[in-house]
């Protein structure tokens, strides 16, 4: 049996995902304010742990093929989960 989160903070969300793609979309454009308002944005939420461990799932997922043109993919998944986690 796996043992499951039990602190909620421990369970990836829709805007963990959509705040991570954000910011490296963010970073790998150079645009320093928006990796800090996600940051903070995360912060305000309690939503941090959440934050990394959803950095960690997209650069898994991307890394084999990351380049410059991942920017356009990023920007899609952030479209994506902020559509997810509104709904």
């Amino acid at each position: 049996m796996t043992d499951q989160p039990t602190d909620p903070r421990d369970t990836i969300t829709d805007g963990d995902f959509r705040r991570a793609t954000a910011l490296l979309t963010h970073y790998v454009t150079n645009d320093n304010p928006g990796v800090l308002a996600v940051i903070e944005e995360a912060e305000a939420a309690d939503r941090m742990r959440g934050l990394v461990w959803g950095l960690t799932g997209v650069f898994i997922g991307l890394s084999p093929s990351w380049n410059a043109q991942s920017v356009p993919v990023l920007r899609e998944f952030v479209r994506v989960f902020a559509e997810r986690e509104s709904a």
